[in-house]
């Protein structure tokens, strides 16, 4: 049997974190912050991308539309896609950033066996997750309006024929 760590004792005495425990916590650590520090060059390429083919898009219009000359109008295409791609770094945002807090907090810990930033470290991780379970939910909530929303109006469609 492996030999309990009394500095990682909770209050109650219930649950502890053995040698084996922490080291799996030291790697996953490890990966969360590789993970999160990949993502994070990956939100600058989205925000980079969004810039720039907005810009691309913005002027790719505005000379098709010069016969017309309404530049203005046309250039709100390049800013709808960049407005578009800074919302998908936006919620990519926050569960990088959930993850790397956990790293740093979960390495931290166990270095200075130090439950403080134990406890910090596991509820930057219940955030992270919660924010996917959330965001999933949401995701699946409007697939599902758009599926009865597309039956409804299939099925208004085949009537008027």
């Amino acid at each position: 049997m492996e030999t309990i760590d009394s500095n990682f004792q909770n209050a109650s005495g219930d649950l502890f974190i053995d040698q084996i425990n922490a080291q799996y916590l030291r790697e996953i650590a490890k990966w969360g912050k590789l993970l999160a520090i990949v993502g994070f060059v990956g939100l600058g390429l989205i925000i980079i991308f969004g810039v720039m083919m907005g810009l691309m898009m913005g002027y790719a219009i505005a000379d098709l539309s010069s016969v017309n000359s309404n530049n203005a109008a046309s250039a709100m295409g390049g800013v709808f896609f960049a407005i578009y791609m800074f919302a998908i770094a936006a919620i990519y945002f926050f569960p990088l950033y959930y993850l790397l807090k956990f790293s740093n907090a979960m390495k931290a810990a166990l270095d200075n066996h130090d439950q403080i930033a134990l406890n910090d470290s596991f509820k930057n991780l219940k955030s992270c997750f919660k924010f996917i379970g959330i965001f999933t939910a949401v995701v699946v909530a409007i697939y599902a309006l758009a599926l009865v929303i597309t039956l409804v109006f299939g099925g208004i469609a085949s009537l008027m024929q």
